[in-house]
């Protein structure tokens, strides 16, 4: 059984926006593709990362701050735009920033974490 709290309902919106950003970007121009693969492991890790005990090594932290990474380097890097791609990108990285300062303790929001 799984008990769904806000962090985790967070925690499934930053990974459902970001893994919707990387289908985008893989469909569309190559430049991206590495970091469009990488951006989907991430947050295909992160998302599972809630149902699933993994190992302590790759816990839900690493999986956000790797998939942040990512994110601040799809909107860095130039590449082709398309048209909404980069507003999209924007709100998995507030998300996922979000989720980041819940999980190391720098954000207290009653009734999250």
């Amino acid at each position: 059984m799984v008990t769904l709290s806000w962090l985790s309902i967070i925690i499934l919106a930053a990974a459902g926006v970001a893994i919707a950003d990387g289908i985008m970007r893989l469909r569309g121009a190559r430049r991206s593709s590495v970091l469009s693969i990488i951006e989907l492991i991430a947050a295909g890790l992160l998302a599972v990362s809630i149902f699933v005990a993994i190992p302590a090594p790759f816990t839900s932290l690493l999986a956000a701050s790797i998939l942040g990474v990512v994110l601040v380097l799809l909107l860095v890097v130039p590449g082709t735009r398309r048209r909404g791609g980069s507003a999209l990108t924007a709100v998995a990285l507030v998300l996922t920033a979000a989720v980041i300062l819940i999980l190391i303790g720098w954000l207290q929001v009653p009734g999250v974490g």
